[in-house]
């Protein structure tokens, strides 16, 4: 039976205790998945995964790079990467927090489980060396959790201010063109009834939150740290998004037509394909700082290396998506 367990659970096998953070934390994530994963089935399993099972792809992916940067962990042997460092470091407000997180798990609650699985990844992120891949995976696995509440928060209580922005940044798109058009709060219209009707589903914060999620696991998985210069392809890539959803809505505002291509047909797939590409020109492509001078190479045991690539959002907002009108 040992043999089928992952390699960091049989290391620590006789200290199961050392484990209860990182379980706490696959278990709250798996509250958060299966509510939208479990709605998604009902429409088909054909149909269920080819939508990411409610989730986005992105979501998918990350996680498993997550996975694969502990799997890789636990067949070093450096003490840095050590999953005994919570109980070891912890203190007592730490344990009976993370007890009172671990019973509120029970609760089914999607956006909660997302706030839980953020919380445990803190706490555990905190006994973490610097240079720990574990750390590195638990780092991941926040900035996927902490990205649905944070969305939901600023969707709710900033929808007005954000919907505004993107109809604004699409209006000053449209000044190209030769219509001409009437920007209301999160409306574009045309003098000839067409009306663009922008709302949270077709706002860049969503595509904008998926993308930098992309490019900060790609970074974590690549690298140990996050540099200044990784900040300065950050705010590219902000720009790049805000850019190409700005596009998007400008030619959705012109006719129906467009509306329908860049909404509900191949032009979606297109857009998503081109943040994406975005994302993973913004990553660091070398790390100087990791290389090994050739002449020490024989002192060091080659680190294994994962293989795996993988890319969220539950599919709830399809009803609020933008509307076009005539």
């Amino acid at each position: 039976m040992k043999a089928l367990l992952p390699a960091f659970i049989k290391r620590y096998s006789m200290n199961w205790e050392y484990l209860l953070v990182p379980i706490a934390i696959f278990i709250a994530l798996l509250n958060a998945l299966l509510p939208a994963a479990l709605e998604s089935v009902n429409h088909g399993l054909l149909s269920a995964a080819s939508s990411g099972f409610g989730h986005s792809f992105v979501i998918w992916f990350c996680l498993l790079l997550a996975i694969c940067l502990c799997r890789d962990s636990s067949g070093r042997s450096h003490h840095s990467d050590n999953l005994m460092a919570f109980t070891a470091t912890s203190t007592l407000f730490e344990r009976l927090l993370t007890a009172l997180l671990i019973a509120l798990i029970m609760i089914p609650s999607a956006s909660l489980s997302w706030i839980i699985c953020a919380l445990l990844s803190l706490l555990w992120l905190k006994s973490l060396t610097r240079d720990s891949r574990y750390r590195r995976a638990a780092l991941i696995v926040f900035a996927i959790a902490i990205r649905d509440p944070s969305c939901q928060f600023f969707l709710t209580f900033f929808a007005d201010q954000i919907l505004s922005f993107d109809a604004w940044l699409s209006g000053l798109l449209l000044l190209f063109s030769n219509e001409s058009f009437q920007i209301e709060s999160n409306t574009i219209s045309q003098d000839n009834g067409y009306s663009l009707l922008i709302l949270t589903g077709c706002s860049a914060f969503q595509n904008l939150s998926l993308a930098l999620l992309l490019w900060l696991t790609l970074s974590l998985y690549r690298h140990q740290e996050i540099t200044t210069n990784d900040g300065i392809r950050a705010a590219l890539l902000i720009v790049a998004v805000l850019a190409v959803n700005g596009t998007r809505l400008a030619l959705m505002a012109i006719n129906k037509d467009w509306y329908l291509f860049l909404h509900d047909g191949d032009g979606a797939l297109l857009i998503d394909a081109f943040i994406v590409l975005f994302a993973l020109l913004c990553v660091r492509s070398t790390s100087h700082e990791n290389q090994i001078p050739q002449f020490k190479q024989a002192h060091f045991v080659p680190a294994r290396t994962c293989l795996f690539y993988r890319p969220t959002e539950p599919n709830r907002q399809d009803q609020q998506r933008c509307y076009s009108a005539e």
